[in-house]
């Protein structure tokens, strides 16, 4: 039984194996009941097929002119009535593709209407199905609106005469397209059938529209997303927006993995499984695990661990400059040192050039690592042997950093000196010395070191930069 006003208006392209046109044939439709269907009173279900032609005729260049919003096709031999409803495919003016009904035909000549600018093209391949009666379109009663429920549509193609294949479907809209591949009868194999029960190979590219459940599972070489421009390697290739997730545990949101616009790794985190993992950070490990990487030779592991002092434990790095900066960083401590004189009495110089003023007590040796710096604070008292003679201080590293003098009133005067300097921290070794020299060679000049509390002094405070 069949309610009216419920058609569905079938259309398709068909093409062989080898991607060629089917211009000939038939589809039959045969109408089939559901699997332990039930019908009222003495009703019976009556099966009903429904034959259309296979109608197709390819379109050579420059035959498809549109002008005035309408385009007329030229072929050798037009195969196509009006009323017909036609699928375009190919034109190299693809505004002339597209699914249209044919307004007027001839023996070499159709047309339709599609508005749009003047235009010559070609090309294309023109398709249509039509009706047992040759009147018009292909067209169903559509299963929703048949009783019993659950009916379908079992299809049967015959490309020029020869049966090559069948499906079932459910006509529900008002327009279907089956456009398919069909073998012919040269074409066909010896068993035509995908026998669900073995294992087969299925050569080609494959949609499926809508969700597809595997019980079985599978097996692939890759996975790859139907986005633009997936990943081109790796078993699971994603586009540049895409996402890896999973269902948190609450059923409530999503843990996603994705990247973003610097290509770097977005996740939320990423914690052990093993027992009592970290309770903070991107990346949760236990006490136990470790963070490897393969080796380039592939013949061992290059890890990252914790002993059980808590301190980091690393495998052999292949530079040994990042080696041993990554072993003074984790090695050095904000330091303060005192360096101060002997008290054994004055240092003394007739030297104009700066010289040590002592090379063993007032001098400092240390490697200060980047991040860091030095500070270097030194003072004292001086004075000048025999008449009142300019006296220079200074602190030295590999250069004169900075310097101050003075002059004593005379020579049992003694005159206060101090001198502040900040070493930025490289990595390096560094050696900071006290020098000091007279402004003339006939006056000495001298730094008190002459008891426990008055000698010379240099502080220097290793700490980290702001």
């Amino acid at each position: 039984m069949a309610f009216a006003g419920t058609s569905t208006q079938v259309i398709g392209t068909y093409q062989d194996l080898g991607g060629n046109l089917i211009s000939s044939g038939q589809v039959i439709f045969t109408l089939q009941p559901p699997i332990d269907a039930a019908m009222a009173g003495n009703a019976r279900f009556s099966s009903q097929s429904i034959s259309c032609s296979i109608n197709g005729a390819t379109v050579a260049s420059s035959q498809a002119v549109r002008s005035s919003n309408v385009t007329t096709i030229t072929f050798v031999s037009n195969p196509f009535i009006a009323g017909d409803v036609i699928e375009v495919e190919g034109m190299a003016d693809s505004t002339m593709n597209g699914t249209w009904t044919v307004a007027t035909a001839s023996s070499t000549q159709l047309t339709y209407s599609n508005p749009g600018s003047n235009s010559t093209s070609g090309g294309a391949t023109v398709s249509a199905l039509r009706n047992q009666a040759a009147t018009g379109p292909c067209a169903l009663v559509q299963n929703t609106a048949l009783v019993p429920q659950g009916t379908s549509y079992k299809a049967c193609t015959y490309p020029s005469g020869a049966l090559s294949g069948c499906f079932t479907f459910y006509a529900t809209q008002s327009q279907q397209d089956l456009s398919t591949t069909a073998p012919l009868p040269s074409q066909q194999a010896t068993y035509p059938f995908v026998d669900v029960f073995s294992n087969q190979t299925i050569a080609g590219a494959k949609t499926f529209s809508g969700l597809v459940n595997l019980l079985g599972g599978f097996d692939a070489s890759a996975f790859t997303s139907s986005s633009a421009n997936p990943a081109l390697t790796g078993v699971v290739n994603l586009a540049a927006g895409d996402k890896a997730c999973w269902r948190n545990q609450a059923n409530t949101a999503d843990i996603c993995i994705a990247k973003d616009a610097n290509d770097q790794l977005v996740v939320t985190a990423i914690a052990s499984a093993t027992s009592n993992p970290a309770t903070s950070g991107v990346i949760a490990l236990a006490s136990g695990d470790t963070a490897c990487w393969r080796n380039a030779a592939n013949s061992a592991d290059v890890c990252i661990s914790k002993n059980a002092s808590d301190q980091f434990v690393l495998g052999a790095l292949a530079s040994t400059t990042i080696d041993a900066n990554l072993n003074t960083l984790l090695n050095v401590f904000p330091t303060t040192t005192l360096k101060k004189g002997t008290g054994g009495g004055a240092y003394s110089t007739t030297s104009t050039s700066y010289v040590d003023i002592d090379a063993t007590n007032l001098a400092y040796t240390v490697t200060i690592p980047t991040g860091w710096k030095l500070i270097v604070s030194a003072s004292g008292f001086g004075f000048s042997s025999t008449a009142a003679a300019n006296i220079f201080v200074s602190l030295f590293d590999s250069a004169t950093l900075v310097e101050t003098s003075f002059t004593p009133a005379n020579t049992t005067s003694n005159g206060p000196w101090a001198l502040n300097w900040v070493i930025a921290g490289n990595g390096a070794s560094h050696t900071v010395k006290l020098q000091f020299k007279t402004g003339a060679a006939a006056d000495a000049a001298n730094i008190a070191n002459s008891s426990s509390t008055q000698i010379p002094t240099m502080v220097c405070q290793l700490v980290r930069s702001n």
